[in-house]
């Protein structure tokens, strides 16, 4: 039996889920949000936050695995999942002609990025 492989980071997309955004109105978007990525031609690792600065850890934790991170939250949320691609002193974690596109649903009550 062999090892399993990385996903290819071209068919790969990370969400980030936060269920407390907007006073938890997020939740009501979560299914329909879900079975529409399920139902796209790549791989979704959908992930959801339990506190403050889990997305940041998150985003880090699968940053080599993906080249597209959607964030579904506030703008806390946003926040988070930016810095997760960078290092502690604001560096790319992967300097070079590497990529992320980073995808927003809006679902919290401030709107900064609407």
């Amino acid at each position: 039996m062999s090892a399993p492989q990385a996903p290819d980071p071209d068919e790969a997309v990370l969400v980030v889920f936060n269920p407390a955004a907007g006073g938890r109105r997020a939740i009501r978007f979560r299914n329909a949000i879900r079975q529409r990525l399920d139902d796209a031609p790549v791989t979704v690792h959908w992930v959801e936050t339990e506190h403050s600065g889990h997305g940041e850890a998150l985003v880090r934790q699968w940053r080599s695995a993906v080249n597209r991170v959607i964030a579904i939250g506030g703008d806390g949320t946003v926040h988070e999942v930016v810095n997760g691609l960078f290092d502690l002193e604001g560096f790319n974690l992967d300097p070079g002609p590497v990529s992320v596109a980073v995808g927003v649903v809006h679902t919290g009550t401030g709107g900064d990025f609407r």
